[in-house]
């Protein structure tokens, strides 16, 4: 095997899965980059820390550097440093002529070296407006159970803190986030607070902090672009509390209110917890499930990959809801239950599994 095998290779199954999922330009240009590290180009340099014999397969899933790189170059674009670049993005009103593109992006890789590096040296971060949907459809739900409660609104893993807001955002059947949601008649409900733990919080309201999150999605996807702007939008108008905190400190910081309902919420974020954190929060939910009451409500809401992708690189993603105390006569509460399925990016919902 060849040092940059493992690379190359999550260099092509990335750009599948882009391809996939609404990013033809990704797809074309992360094979385009495969070839490059194949043949030594400015793309190996750039990501040589990802050759060589000692890398792993596991290593490089984790660290995306694939990702990485190609929100270094849309964020060049979007900065206007690289105009020649620009002409081939649609985020900017550029065209998708990906194969024209390449030889620009080669260039680019070699003219904004430092920045690039730079770039490489952060995770990506993303905040998928799109969530919203499966969040907003069980907020109805919680709100069904508890009698319209007032809700306390926590987010671990919260990056920007966009989905603290779906009450206020376009969210619905023939809305920009499309989805049909799971009742007609929802009771009505206030969410009172939003608190969003993340360890790299990004301050949507910032010139830095609404560059970074464009960068990271995909430039040819418009609709999620669309989604974006009008969620920061919304961030500008109404507040929510960011906080610097690993996800167990956050979830181990909740203490439940009476009259209120206490909703946690994350969304495609528990695969990068690692076993001892994860123990943590699991911990911490079932000392708020024991403590809840039918004053002081609590409910676990999550939006998370429920199993292996099929052969056209898709994964199932299933809503969760678990809410405590139980009803009478019912010892366990709402356990796990599957309320629907939807793509990673959250919509639409099917809510075929829903009560």
């Amino acid at each position: 095997m060849s040092d940059h095998a493992v690379l190359t290779a999550y260099l092509r199954s990335q750009a599948d899965y882009c391809a996939a999922h609404g990013s033809p330009m990704y797809g074309v240009l992360g094979h385009h980059l495969a070839d490059d590290v194949a043949a030594g180009g400015p793309t190996a340099d750039l990501l040589a820390r990802w050759i060589g014999p000692d890398v792993t397969v596991a290593a490089v899933a984790s660290d995306l550097p694939g990702l990485r790189l190609l929100g270094g170059l849309h964020r060049l674009v979007l900065a206007r440093e690289a105009p020649a670049l620009a002409l081939f993005y649609p985020s900017v009103g550029g065209t998708a002529e990906v194969e024209a593109a390449w030889p620009v992006v080669r260039d680019t890789l070699v003219e904004h070296d430092s920045a690039l590096r730079a770039g490489l040296a952060k995770a990506p971060q993303t905040n998928e407006v799109g969530r919203s949907g499966p969040l907003l459809g069980g907020l109805q739900l919680v709100a069904q159970w508890s009698g319209g409660r007032p809700v306390r609104l926590y987010e671990i893993g919260t990056s920007a803190g966009l989905n603290l807001r779906p009450d206020l955002l376009p969210v619905g059947p023939g809305l920009l986030v499309d989805t049909p949601l799971p009742l007609r008649d929802a009771p009505a409900y206030e969410v009172v607070e939003r608190v969003g733990g993340d360890l790299h919080p990004i301050d949507p309201t910032t010139t830095d902090g609404r560059l970074t999150l464009t960068s990271y999605v995909w430039a040819d996807d418009l609709q999620r672009l669309e989604r974006l702007r009008a969620a920061l939008a919304v961030a500008a108008d109404e507040p929510a509390q960011l906080l610097r905190i690993g996800a167990a400190d956050l979830v181990e910081s909740i203490e439940l209110r009476p009259g209120l309902v206490t909703v946690l919420w994350h969304s495609i974020m528990w695969q990068y917890v690692d076993a001892a954190e994860r123990k943590r929060v699991l911990a911490a939910i079932a000392r708020l499930a024991s403590q809840a009451t039918p004053e002081a409500r609590f409910a676990h809401l999550r939006f998370e990959t429920e199993g292996d992708p099929g052969p056209d690189h898709r994964w199932q993603h299933g809503v969760r809801l678990s809410a405590w105390p139980p009803a009478e006569g019912d010892s366990t509460g709402i356990e796990g239950r599957l309320l629907g399925t939807a793509p990673p990016h959250g919509v639409p919902v099917d809510w075929a599994k829903a009560p």
